[in-house]
């Protein structure tokens, strides 16, 4: 979701030739891949940091959350397997 909104936006404040363009370049700055085939001019660039970062963020949250509620769901992998 987070890819999509992020494509449309780049394709309004950008010189990018289309949307699938877009959504390219927002799958490969979101997981910090940066292949380097598209790129910015030197003011869109802060734009395309700033979305890497909120990328790793949001990666990172997304894990801790999966940790959370598989340790409240998988207790006994969590806590080991001290009774055996």
């Amino acid at each position: 979701m987070q890819v999509w909104t992020w494509s449309l936006l780049f394709s309004r404040i950008t010189d990018l030739p289309d949307l699938v363009t877009s959504f390219y370049f927002a799958k490969v700055t979101y997981t910090t891949l940066g292949y380097g085939d598209i790129v910015w001019g030197p003011d869109a660039r802060i734009v395309a940091k700033f979305y890497a970062i909120t990328g790793l963020l949001t990666f990172g949250i997304s894990t801790a959350f999966l940790i959370g509620v598989l340790s409240r769901v998988l207790p006994d992998i969590f806590e080991g397997s001290e009774d055996k």
